[in-house]
Order: structure tokens, then sequence, then C-alpha cells
């Protein structure tokens, strides 16, 4: 689940030389602290927005040849710099209020931010006809909207010891990701891009002495669809390349979904020079669905030979240079269970002002495969 922007703290990423308690892994980890209510009522609200129309449909050629290039000279036929008009809409918003439920003991958080953006694309005018619009636009709009949330409940059971509950919610969808309609790829060719999650956890911070904290964690994540592709208009697709090149039709979807349960407890103690720390985490993991990323094509595909120049609607099958067509053998949804389980030891020992060495030891098994 994306943390909104109102939540963030503060955070750290570690690019490489990881300790035992983060693992091997190819990509960067990241530590993020969200912020939590206080004695004090705090709330903020922010707007970004930009509009799609108002930038310029014009440009002198006074900065045609930059003038380090004594070399270069504005061809006498050049009167004005025309750029391409793509209008690109956002707007957003981010809401956020903390404050005190019992002074000095229990505190609230919530944060919300919404997206909302339209671009615009456009098509090439040798498209066929038909799937145009009946007025003929070549401007194809996709529409972007998401939605972020978080609530936090910080309560203090006794001086020694904390409770932090939260609750991330997270839903986007995208018309035409990636610009999928443009060019020679017509409107029917588009696909919606949706994800939803939700996630809740609770944390027990526990100070056990002078030099010894306790952290337990449980964690739920319910992701359903963590990907989903839906053709607009599902139908066979139609290709071609060439000197009258158009891309017609979608068939490709997928639905999956992915929920995950986590309980860690991470123990640090601190000894003079040694920082000291003893984790454990135990994740049951569900995942399946239909098809796969970006898609499964379940009709079937004709591309026609680059050579070929006639209208879509003259074209035969003694024009398709190949066919396919996907086969599921009777196998179309997918359904994982795994247990991936976790121990390390970690020592950060300060062996001077000058140098620190990271010792640890971890352990890690997944019962997926064996």
């Amino acid at each position: 689940a994306t943390v909104p922007l109102g939540a963030i703290q503060e955070f750290a990423v570690l690019t490489n030389a990881f300790s035992a308690e983060f693992g091997w892994t190819a990509g960067p980890a990241m530590n993020i602290v969200t912020k939590s209510g206080t004695n004090n009522v705090h709330g903020e609200a922010l707007y970004m927005g930009r509009p799609g129309k108002m930038q310029a449909k014009t440009f002198s050629t006074k900065g045609f040849c930059a003038p380090e290039v004594p070399t270069c000279v504005t061809p006498s036929t050049l009167v004005a710099i025309n750029p391409a008009d793509t209008p690109d809409v956002l707007n957003q918003y981010s809401l956020s209020i903390g404050a005190p439920v019992v002074k000095d003991k229990t505190f609230f958080f919530l944060t919300a931010d919404f997206t909302l953006q339209d671009r615009t694309t456009f098509l090439s005018p040798t498209l066929p006809s038909f799937v145009l619009p009946p007025d003929g636009n070549l401007e194809y709009v996709g529409n972007y909207r998401q939605t972020l949330a978080q609530a936090r409940l910080d309560h203090r059971l006794a001086p020694s010891h904390s409770l932090m509950a939260r609750v991330n919610f997270d839903k986007f969808y995208d018309t035409n990701p990636n610009d999928a309609v443009a060019g020679t790829s017509a409107p029917t060719v588009a696909r919606k891009y949706s994800r939803q999650s939700v996630t809740g956890q609770v944390n027990l911070t526990s100070v056990l002495g002078p030099t010894l904290v306790n952290e337990a964690r449980v964690a739920y994540l319910n992701g359903d669809p963590v990907t989903k592709w839906e053709a607009q208009e599902l139908s066979t697709t139609y290709s071609r390349a060439g000197s009258v090149p158009f891309t017609i039709g979608q068939s490709r979807v997928s639905d999956l979904y992915g929920r995950q349960a986590q309980f860690s407890d991470t123990l640090s103690w601190s000894r003079g020079r040694h920082t000291v720390r003893f984790g454990t985490s135990l994740v049951h993991h569900t995942s399946g669905g239909f098809g796969n990323e970006p898609g499964f094509a379940v009709l079937g595909t004709s591309t026609f030979l680059a050579a070929t120049t006639a209208p879509f609607e003259q074209l035969t099958l003694n024009d398709v240079q190949t066919y396919t067509q996907p086969i599921s053998y009777g196998v179309a949804d997918c359904h994982y269970n795994q247990w991936p389980l976790t121990g390390y030891a970690q020592d950060s020992f300060r062996v001077n002002n000058d140098l620190t060495l990271d010792l640890g030891l971890r352990y890690v098994r997944q019962t997926l495969t064996q």
C-alpha cells in the first residue's frame, strides 16, 4: 500500500551493504516513519493544480540557436516554433489532522490524498474510420484516479509500553496506462489498469530496561486486486506495420490478488560499543487469480503483411502474415500458498569513531518450493 504524502514523518533508503536484519535483496530497502497525533491539534491542507490548456501554443524563433554555437543558423522560412499541444490536467489534494483522544495517553492521526489526472493523446488520421468517434475526433483522453488514506491510533498502556494501530487504504485506476492508445493504436486497444489494497498493522513497543527494547508487530495486507487489466472492448487483435500501420482490438486481461499476514518481533540491546538486534518473522502469503502481467490474451491476434497498404475492411486471409491463438489447456486460474520464515542476529560494533563493523547471521526459509 502506498503511503499518503501527509503521513510521512521521515524515511531512509538503504541502497547497499544491507545488514542481516534486511537480508540480501536486488533492490533498495526503505524504512518509512509515519506521523502520529500529539497533545495539540494540528492539520494541513495541500493542493496542486496543473491546468491542461494554459501552456503556450507557439514560441519565438529566438531560442532556436544556442548563442555558444556560432555555426547554427535559424532557417529563414521558420517564423515560429509550435510544440505539440498535449493537454495534461492534474489536480491533487491532501488533507491531514492529528489530535489527542486522551491527553498524554491516546492520540489519533488521519490523512488522505486524492489525485485526478486527465492525459490527452492524439491518434493517427490513417486509422480506419470505424474505430474513431463519429465526429472523427483524433483526441483520446485517459483518466488516472487515485485515493490514498491512513488512520493511525497511538495509546500509552504504561510508561514503558506503547501500542500503535494503523490502517492504510490504496486504490487507483488508469484508463490509458503508458499512453497505450496513441498514434496508430486505436481506442479499441485501450485497457483499464486497477489496483486496490487495505493494510492493517498493530505494534507493541516495550522498554524492558535501560538498554533493552522489544517491538512486536502483527500486520495484514489484502490486495484485491494487486493487478487487474480489463479490455475496454474485448475483441481479436489486428495489427500491421509498414507504411500504413495500425493496431486494432484488445483481448489481454488479468485479475490477480495477494494476501499476506505477518508476525514479527525484534529485540534491541545496547551495551558499550555494541548494538545487538535479534529478530524473527513469520509470514503466510496467498496469491493467485486469472492471467498474468501485463495480461493474458484470451482471443487471437492477426498480424498482416507489412507490405500491404489496403484499408482494413479490404484485407483478407491472404494478407495475414501470422495468427496466434492462446491455449490454456483448461488451466485458467492459479492459487499459491507459502510460509516465508526469517530469523536473524545483528551486531553493530563501533570499533572507533571512524570504523563500524556490522556482523550478522540470517536464516530464511520459504515453503513454496524445496
